[in-house]
């Protein structure tokens, strides 16, 4: 089926010229990988999968790369999106590139011979350095009380009043309290796992909107969900990487693992693991089912539903497709509606209502027919 097809290829992008400044870190094959999410062109590339050499340098020009990995990348329009250390086993070393430059700049090339840079670099700006900053050194000493004032090492000890730590607080046992309260956020095993970063705002799981700005009212649960909001509003992601390009759009719902992933769409509800993945501008869009309008991009107005219902579906806008796999190949059509399993699945018209499991199934330019149960009138 179509959407086992793109299952294969769901690392890839469709994306705009954008470098997001702040490394994030991405829950991959290891939960502390460390990426940096990246949009290039392509100039004169034609839609499609493309293989690229992503690099970082230390300099805008020549030199060697301090860091270097081979993704396949999705291009449309000229354009592409990847995350760099996404390919890499727990993303960019610490110790390769960030403590050693006082400058990044990213570079790409083919994977091909000549090998040649595309495009001039795009600089990483400070703030790509956080991730890297080392950490807040050991409890401070209070100078003028004597030892007594301090808690014993191997011995219970018992404060019976506030106490305020201005370092790290380690325990190498059970902890216990009647109330935590976190000013900032909860890590675990050094990695952020609960925050309410900006106003409203709720972030669990490891990168869960870690790239957060001013956006308010979003709900973001699962490693990587919204982990590029930067200042979108109202939006609901839950699920491993849902919503995890989203930029600055609102009024989304995405539930699934990978659920709208790539989409800078505003207003969509996609439901079901790997539903509207590739969507990138579409809007007012429902998509409910696994791989249910998968490859979406630029279509707006659509509501599938059903497992892989609308999968092949890019631009086409204003669909109704009902039933598992209605519409499988429908591209670009648009004002359709189909009920049924399968039915419309070759359809390329416009304008036609299929009615009824199969319904139409084969129907591929024809616009403007309506089908019941295999019958045309």
């Amino acid at each position: 089926m179509i959407g086992q097809a793109f299952y294969a290829r769901k690392r890839s992008l469709l994306g705009f010229t954008l470098l997001l400044p702040a490394l994030v870190v991405q829950a991959q094959q290891e939960p502390t990988s460390r990426v940096v999410p990246f949009s290039g062109r392509m100039p004169g590339q034609p839609d499609g999968s493309v293989t690229l050499r992503l690099r970082l340098f230390a300099g805008p020009t020549g030199g060697q790369p301090c860091f270097e990995e081979t993704q396949g990348v999705s291009v449309a329009a000229e354009t592409f999106f990847a995350f760099i250390g996404d390919a890499t086993t727990r993303g960019i070393p610490t110790t390769s590139c960030f403590p050693n430059t006082d400058s990044l700049w990213i570079g790409f090339a083919m994977d091909s011979t000549p090998d040649q840079e595309i495009g001039a670099r795009t600089a990483i700006t400070s703030a790509g350095y956080a991730h890297f900053a080392p950490i807040a050194g050991d409890a401070m000493l209070l100078s003028g009380l004597s030892s007594t004032a301090f808690a014993r090492v191997g011995a219970p000890n018992t404060f019976a009043a506030n106490q305020t730590i201005n370092g790290n607080l380690n325990t190498n046992g059970l902890a216990s309290a009647v109330t935590i309260n976190s000013t900032t956020q909860y890590n675990l095993g050094g990695d952020r796992v609960l925050s309410i970063a900006g106003t409203g705002n709720l972030f669990a799981g490891v990168g869960a909107g870690d790239a957060q700005a001013g956006g308010s009212g979003n709900t973001f649960v699962g490693a990587s969900a919204g982990q590029s909001n930067a200042t979108g509003n109202g939006n609901s992601f839950f699920g491993y990487r849902a919503g995890q390009a989203n930029l600055i759009s609102y009024g989304n719902a995405f539930f699934g693992a990978e659920a709208g992933r790539y989409s800078r769409g505003n207003n969509n509800a996609f439901i079901g693991a790997y539903a509207g993945n590739f969507n990138t501008r579409g809007g007012d869009n429902t998509f409910v089912g696994t791989f249910a309008g998968q490859v979406n991009t630029l279509g707006d107005g659509n509501s599938f539903l059903g497992a892989q219902a609308g999968g092949a579906n890019t631009t086409g806008s204003s669909n109704t497709f009902v039933g598992g796999s209605a519409g499988g190949n429908n591209t670009t059509s648009s004002n359709n509606s189909f009920f049924g399993s399968v039915a419309g699945y070759s359809n390329t018209g416009e304008g036609n209502s299929f009615f009824g499991s199969g319904a139409g199934q084969s129907n591929t330019t024809g616009s403007n027919n309506t089908y019941v149960a295999g019958q045309r009138r």
